[in-house]
């Protein structure tokens, strides 16, 4: 007898999955046909008794950075033994770093202002600023105020609202442990070496800190007059957080390989499959094929798919043969989909071939690992900008991207308008 939301999320889990590898049967026995019948039965059943529970496991967070809600973090050691907190995407890495030390008494406003003024009243941030000084230009951003610029960062990433984990490290590398694939077992025969050896089943891979960049300008009568506190240091950071979650959302889903300081998207990942839909989508056909795709390789059913604004507003506006909006399936009743701007649309799809194809990113995003140093480096521009009466500022981030499992994830590409 199912009694708790936990059960029954479960058992509807295993009750999908079943119906799944039904469904991709060529044709159906009418025993077959009973079968499902019952597993759907069941499987509509218990929605109103995992409904709750089983929502707020899969929806993106209202406020994914620093809820309540710290149960998603995980420990690990680094080959020194030092510890090194993996964060999941309510989980706050200020919380993480600092634990309950009250955030720091001034802003990234007051910190670029002192940056171009050379001096500031505020006696914490001139105690924090004496350790951020760097000799290959430019300054860090004092800790305290650097992973609450990532909290920010982290919160508008459609990745990371996936379930993407995150990796604080410090070093320029990172060794981690990850699954290369399934082990195969075998019904083993008296003396014989029967054991299947080909190739690990764990490898190790490195995370590096690769450097991603941006500039901000503003008028040098903004920076130079504006009060702490007014407002400067809430509209730098929303602009730096937006610009560079935007881009490291392209960099996880479609950076390529090549070059030493390139991050590998998922899109060129190796062993992230890859599977030509190549239509315009009329239900959700493509998203179940990824689903299918992903419980064949025995993977964990999906937390979100992620796809361009065009697709998403796509499947968004499909309608039934009455012209009412078309319901999803029940097994997609929970999966969030999400979108960002960066995924193009204008891939070569279709016969004949045309270059308005676009791609969704289906996967179990908590094996995705985005690792990010906790130091953020400022370097300030006033001469290049300064016959326009401006100043600029150079952000700069640096992490690298990695998957746990890479068969947790499956890409559907050829996706037309």
């Amino acid at each position: 007898m199912i009694r708790t939301q936990q059960e029954a999320i479960a058992r509807r889990k295993q009750l999908s999955e079943s119906m799944s590898r039904m469904a991709q049967r060529s044709t159906l026995t009418p025993e077959d046909q009973v079968a499902f019948d019952h597993l759907e039965i069941e499987f509509r059943s218990l929605a109103s008794l995992a409904a709750d529970s089983s929502r707020a496991s899969t929806r993106p967070p209202e406020n994914p950075i620093g809820g309540e809600d710290r149960s998603t973090a995980e420990i690990w050691r680094d080959s020194q033994g030092r510890e090194v907190r993996v964060l999941g995407p309510k989980d706050s890495l200020r919380s993480a770093v600092h634990g309950d030390r009250p955030r720091p008494g001034y802003d990234f406003g007051d910190f670029l202002q002192c940056l171009v003024r050379g001096k500031t009243e505020n006696q914490e941030l001139r105690a924090d600023m004496g350790e951020s000084s760097g000799n290959i230009g430019g300054f860090m951003v004092p800790t305290p105020l650097a992973v609450e610029i990532i909290d920010r960062l982290r919160a508008k990433s459609t990745v990371i609202q996936a379930g993407c984990r995150t990796v604080p490290f410090t070093a320029q590398t990172l060794w981690i442990a990850r699954i290369a694939t399934d082990p195969t077992i075998v019904q083993h025969a008296e003396n014989t070496a029967d054991l299947e050896t080909d190739g690990p089943s764990i490898e190790r891979v490195q995370f590096t800190a690769h450097a991603l960049g941006c500039v901000i300008k503003c008028s040098r009568e903004l920076v130079e007059d504006t009060t702490s506190g007014g407002g400067l240091g809430e509209v730098l950071t929303q602009i730096f957080a937006k610009a560079m979650a935007v881009e490291i959302d392209r960099e996880c889903l479609l950076g390529t390989i090549g070059g030493g300081n390139q991050i590998v998207g998922l899109r060129n990942y190796p062993s992230v499959p890859t599977t030509a839909f190549d239509a315009t989508p009329i239900d959700y056909t493509v998203i179940l094929n990824g689903i299918s795709a992903l419980l064949t390789r025995n993977a964990a059913f999906p937390t979100a798919a992620i796809m361009s604004t065009r697709s998403y507003m796509k499947f968004a506006g499909l309608q039934n043969t009455l012209h009412d909006a078309l319901r999803k399936p029940d097994i997609l009743a929970d999966l969030p989909f999400l979108e960002t701007s960066k995924i193009p649309v204008n891939d070569n799809a279709g016969s004949p071939v045309t270059p308005n194809g676009s791609a969704v990113f289906i996967g179990d995003y908590t094996q995705a690992m985005l690792g990010t140093r906790m130091d953020l480096r400022i370097e300030v521009l006033k001469e290049r900008y300064a016959e326009a009466g401006q100043l600029a500022f150079t952000a700069w981030w640096r992490g690298d991207f990695q998957l746990r499992h890479p068969e947790s994830f499956d890409i559907q590409t050829g996706l037309l308008p």
